[in-house]
């Protein structure tokens, strides 16, 4: 579907689509219009650019994409997964999105297409299972993603997520209003991104990730940029990875992480720009088999993950101003096979209020 000047899309389903090197195309024609009320479910795409691309318009007069269910769908061996953006510079956001059990898996920007004759125009170029731009009042959950990948050699930073919220410096609104809760994503270069507004002048706030699971991640499990109030990171479990959390810390939002068990990094648990001074309101979770001095602050702000720091004990980063994760443990979480605490485990009775329920 390519709208024209005078086109709105709406009330559209696809259902039980089948589709090897292709997908499901939604493009403004014009910078005046948009799609609403779209429905994708119950479809297999593979061996494609992207299976799902909605792009919405831009102008004052325009308006971003609603009212969008993407459910029960499989898509895999891709250069992108679920892409729903509105471009450069967006004055509206892409509101009211459910994206929920969808299996997601190899999505990987530059060997899916190499030996492909299609292009899709737009959009983001890094390798996400789920790439949201300027999302609001949505939901993102019950999504199984795996082996999403952009190779180091191609780009100097992780670019493969797995759910990705962005918006670029220019655009209007920012993600706001949305939760990322019980999905799993394993074997890729990073798990969860969001929680930020790079506008930087706008705060991004109320958002939540919340009882993921994160495993066998081989960057950053979530990487945060904290432009942004009232957003908060609990209740999830990270295995086997390098970094935990990636906060690029700022005078102007903070993020609350609690009640999170975190087992096996390579390198750390937290990497953050926040120095002497811990802003964010970190407590309550469990760390285990993370080496001598696995929390790391004073990091360069550019890339968090790997530049410069000031590395810590769990002790030595609880006496931080702020006191950060002074209620923590660093222990075995004794988790059973489905991450569920056993009866002896530490988690039980570990855990306090989070900032928000649902």
């Amino acid at each position: 579907w390519t709208l024209g000047t005078t086109d709105i899309c709406s009330n559209v389903i696809y259902e039980n689509l089948e589709a090897h090197e292709t997908g499901v195309y939604f493009n403004f024609g014009s910078a005046t219009r948009f799609y609403e009320n779209i429905t994708i479910r119950g479809c297999e795409v593979n061996h494609t650019i992207v299976p799902i691309s909605i792009r919405g318009g831009t102008s004052a007069s325009g308006s971003g994409c609603k009212n969008i269910q993407v459910y029960n769908n499989k898509f895999s061996h891709m250069a992108n997964g679920i892409s729903i953006y509105a471009f450069n510079n967006s004055l509206y956001p892409i509101d009211r999105v459910l994206i929920e059990h969808n299996y997601i898996s190899y999505i990987n920007y530059y060997n899916s297409f190499q030996n492909l004759s299609q292009n899709v125009s737009g959009g983001n170029t890094d390798a996400e299972g789920i790439g949201l731009q300027n999302l609001q009042n949505s939901v993102i959950r019950f999504n199984h993603i795996s082996h999403v990948s952009m190779p180091f050699e191609e780009t100097p930073e992780p670019r493969g997520g797995g759910i990705v919220l962005w918006n670029y410096a220019g655009d209007s609104s920012v993600p706001n209003n949305n939760i990322i809760s019980h999905n799993y994503i394993h074997d890729s270069e990073t798990a969860i991104t969001g929680l930020h507004s790079q506008q930087k002048t706008t705060l991004s706030y109320n958002n939540h990730i919340k009882f993921n699971i994160m495993k066998r991640i081989s960057s950053i499990g979530m990487s945060v940029y904290a432009y942004g109030d009232t957003n908060s990171i609990s209740n999830n479990v990270f295995e086997d990875f390098n970094v935990a959390l990636s906060i690029r810390a700022t005078a102007n939002g903070s993020v609350q992480i609690k009640n999170n068990v975190f087992i096996n990094p390579t390198s750390g648990y937290y990497c953050t720009s926040d120095n002497a001074t811990i802003t964010h309101d970190v407590d309550n979770n469990i760390f285990y088999g993370g080496g001598s001095s696995p929390f790391k602050s004073g990091v360069t702000a550019t890339h968090p993950w790997t530049t410069g720091g000031n590395e810590h004990t769990l002790s030595a980063w609880q006496a931080l101003t702020g006191t950060p994760d002074v209620n923590s443990l660093e222990e075995d979480p004794l988790l059973e096979d489905n991450y569920s605490p056993a009866s002896t485990s530490p988690c039980l009775n570990a855990g306090v209020t989070p900032l928000s329920k649902f």
